[in-house]
């Protein structure tokens, strides 16, 4: 059975409550699934992109990582696989951005969500995705 791009997001990320918030976006930055007043804007897709194509994530060094208009501080980037941030200092939430081969996957945490946690579903989501060639 072939899930939809917004079953991903409801079932797979936030329905494991590991994950806070989520969205599935395209390599052109465009949405494909995400969660109700969770907005990635293209430019914001297209900037995790550009820093995941960087062999060391480039702008997102001194900028940031802006997802959803919030801006987290890059704490790990693997050269073209993902992006890892976390939020300002006491506010407890974090970002992990993964790449498969057709989709960009990006997972909030927030509260009592632990970063290993919505990391790890993120980057599993990301390896099925890869399986199956999407």
């Amino acid at each position: 059975m072939t899930s939809s791009w917004q079953d991903y997001v409801n079932v797979w990320l936030v329905g494991s409550g590991k994950v806070s918030m989520a969205s599935i976006n395209g390599m052109d930055g465009l949405t494909w699934a995400t969660c109700p007043g969770f907005t990635v804007s293209q430019d914001e897709c297209q900037a995790l992109l550009a820093g995941l194509s960087s062999a060391d994530g480039g702008r997102l060094i001194s900028n940031g990582l802006v997802v959803s208009q919030r801006k987290y501080r890059l704490v790990r980037h693997e050269h073209g696989r993902s992006l890892y941030g976390v939020g300002a200092e006491g506010d407890n939430c974090g970002v992990c951005v993964v790449k498969s081969s057709l989709a960009v996957i990006i997972g909030v945490y927030e509260g009592n969500i632990l970063a290993t946690s919505c990391c790890s579903e993120v980057e599993k989501l990301a390896d099925y995705l890869i399986s199956m060639q999407l």
